[in-house]
């Protein structure tokens, strides 16, 4: 599987894209990496597939950098859900049978 780095807020149609896949939420939109970015100073850095114009996999990563802790991927954070999307994979299934 061939993932594409990509940052949402310089991504045209982003959050056009998360209505091709149902296990999309608000928290994977630009609006929450905008949020994120601007009151915190992440970069989002998600890692998707992209298949025929629909997004099949997207893993949401934030960069994190803090003087304490160093630079770190970080699952989006201060959300409800953050959970990868996985074409194929109900939400469900990946809490209960992590990797």
């Amino acid at each position: 599987m061939d993932l594409a780095r990509i940052n949402p807020l310089d991504h045209p149609g982003w959050d056009d894209l998360l209505l091709t896949n149902r296990q999309s939420s608000f928290f994977h939109t630009t609006h929450w990496a905008r949020v994120l970015r601007d009151s915190y100073g992440y970069t989002p850095v998600y890692f998707a597939r992209i298949d025929d114009g629909k997004l099949e996999t997207l893993i949401p990563v934030m960069d994190v950098r803090s003087p304490i802790t160093g630079k770190r991927g970080v699952s989006i954070p201060f959300t409800d859900d953050s959970s990868p999307i996985v074409s194929g994979v109900s939400p469900f299934f990946l809490e209960i049978c992590p990797s």
